[in-house]
């Protein structure tokens, strides 16, 4: 019930592009929700079907699966953009080893900045680093409301306005 409720939310407040259901003969690129070990998605279009993992049990809020459905249509994380640095400062030795990729900064030949930086992004991992109750940065900003900050409550009008950009 969940995952229908985010599709109309996100079909609702994105509009450019919308989630409905597959019409097997048509087609051939599709998203498939399924209750997988975590909650993740790749990264953009792959073409054909595009798993989104959604663990039963700690994944199904509406702002996480509205998170993952991002990454379908190429969002990154907030906390990788290239420019994060001017945000954020990245704490390494406080993430776990296999976590660490998830905080790589990305290129400015690889992605494009789509709007300004939203500490409150549905996009943005919270300041506590995985599995651990350790910072896995620090903010730059002053008068940053620290608590909402990884908030998976739903999207922030930045982070619609910048799906809406990417496919307008």
């Amino acid at each position: 019930m969940e995952i229908i409720k985010a599709i109309l939310k996100w079909n609702k407040d994105i509009r450019v592009i919308r989630y409905r259901p597959r019409i097997p003969l048509l087609d051939k690129d599709y998203v498939m929700f399924f209750n997988g070990t975590g909650c993740y998605s790749n990264l953009g279009k792959v073409g054909g079907q595009q798993p989104i993992s959604l663990r039963a049990n700690g994944c199904l809020t509406q702002g996480t699966i509205l998170h993952e459905m991002a990454h379908t249509v190429g969002i990154i994380h907030e906390h990788d953009r290239p420019d994060r640095d001017k945000y954020i400062k990245i704490l390494p030795q406080n993430i776990p080893q296999e976590w660490l990729p998830q905080y790589e900064k990305s290129s400015y030949e690889d992605v494009r900045i789509l709007g300004p930086y939203d500490y409150y992004s549905v996009m943005h991992y919270p300041i506590p680093a995985p599995h651990t109750h350790l910072p896995s940065f620090e903010v730059l900003k002053k008068n940053t409301d620290l608590s909402k900050i990884g908030q998976r409550v739903a999207q922030t009008d930045t982070d619609k306005q910048k799906i809406r950009k990417l496919y307008s």
